[in-house]
């Protein structure tokens, strides 16, 4: 009889125990989002970009009288106010704040003057829910011949110079999507569209699906190719209205800075110290010599974003002086790739087997 009861107390012990683990969150769930607020105007759509999601998203809207949400993501604007759109992945959810606004009143765009002789005024509309850490115009501009000088759109409109040929960008005041700027035009001028990244305008972000737009007000047609670069122009003045359709690197999201740390241990012969060169440093041909923490081991503290990339060289030669792998198969030596940052914020490597790594001035006679 006893051992009856002690049977029955475990076996609810056990029940206990499966319905307290059943309850638990599920640790694989994840559902992350590109963006975390937008607005649209009434009746603008726009589908919501999705980094990672573990399974099969469901989408719900705070208020549908404001902003409703497909099966997609796909969020359509119905009435000016702000409502939260949430993303949800078993019991993982993320949310997108949403404003509504009205989109002011004269039409699709501005109605501008045509400029002065020898100018061209580009009006440009970006996609709704972009946040821009600026625009820019880069061409041969001046004759720069594309050297990355660039005309700017500053941060939410506001008039920024830059260096080299100097335009002030404002934005539009009917609306916040619109953008213009007025610059010295010729027949034979190019330019395309680009994001502002870390104060210059980086081809990373260069504009998508750019058209001419739909509204009447362009007194000129130029050439649009597919890439998005504009050309063929007067210089008799005149206005161009343009239509972004997006971006090529996460809707307009400026990465931030992050101070990471890399470490490695290198093979002998070829260097006086290792260095490290990339991205962060626009891939200078002078690399970063790493500091020697112990033996053959160095480190470099460097602020990076993620989407930055670097590698080791010997700073004997700058970068010109890369680790190589050795390629049993073939019986070749390679050199080793970009590294991408990514989310990490710590790198350890071991280069130090001669066999199977070495400096690519290593198998040469002469090391200067």
């Amino acid at each position: 009889m006893k051992m009856n009861k002690f049977f029955g107390a475990l076996m609810a012990v056990a029940a206990l125990a499966v319905a307290f683990t059943s309850c638990k969150p599920k640790e694989t769930d994840v559902i992350k989002l590109k963006i975390d607020k937008m607005t649209l105007e009434i009746l603008e759509s726009y589908t919501i970009p999705v980094e990672k999601a573990s399974g099969t998203i469901v989408w719900s809207s705070s208020n549908i009288e404001i902003a409703s949400v497909s099966e997609q993501g796909e969020v359509l604007a119905i009435n000016e106010g702000e409502c939260v759109i949430t993303a949800t992945v078993g019991t993982a959810k993320a949310n997108v704040a949403v404003t509504v606004i009205s989109g002011g009143e004269g039409g699709d765009a501005p109605d501008l003057e045509k400029p002065a002789d020898g100018k061209l005024q580009v009006v440009i509309e970006i996609p709704a829910g972009s946040e821009c850490n600026g625009i820019a115009l880069k061409g041969t501009f001046d004759g720069s011949e594309w050297s990355g000088e660039n005309t700017y759109i500053g941060e939410n409109g506001a008039a920024t110079p830059v260096d080299g040929p100097i335009y002030k960008f404002t934005s539009i005041p009917m609306y916040e999507n619109w953008y213009t700027v007025i610059v010295d035009a010729t027949e034979a001028m190019e330019f395309k569209v680009c994001l502002i990244y870390a104060g210059d305008g980086s081809w990373q972000g260069q504009a998508t699906g750019v058209e001419l737009h739909p509204c009447n007000y362009s007194t000129m047609e130029p050439e649009i190719s597919g890439d998005g670069q504009c050309k063929g122009f007067s210089a008799n003045g005149g206005l161009l209205y343009l239509k972004i359709g997006g971006w090529q690197k996460s809707e307009c999201v400026v990465e931030e800075e992050v101070l990471r740390t890399v470490w490695v241990t290198v093979p002998e012969c070829g260097f006086e110290v290792p260095s490290i060169v990339g991205s962060f440093n626009d891939w200078d041909a002078t690399a970063i010599p790493m500091t020697l923490a112990e033996g053959n081991m160095y480190y470099a503290q460097i602020y990076a974003v993620a989407s930055d990339e670097f590698k080791f060289a010997g700073s004997v030669s700058g970068w010109g002086n890369e680790i190589q792998m050795y390629d049993t198969e073939n019986d070749t030596w390679n050199g080793l790739g970009n590294i991408k940052f990514g989310d990490a914020i710590e790198f350890r490597y071991d280069y130090s087997d001669p066999e199977l790594y070495r400096w690519s001035l290593c198998g040469n006679d002469t090391i200067e």
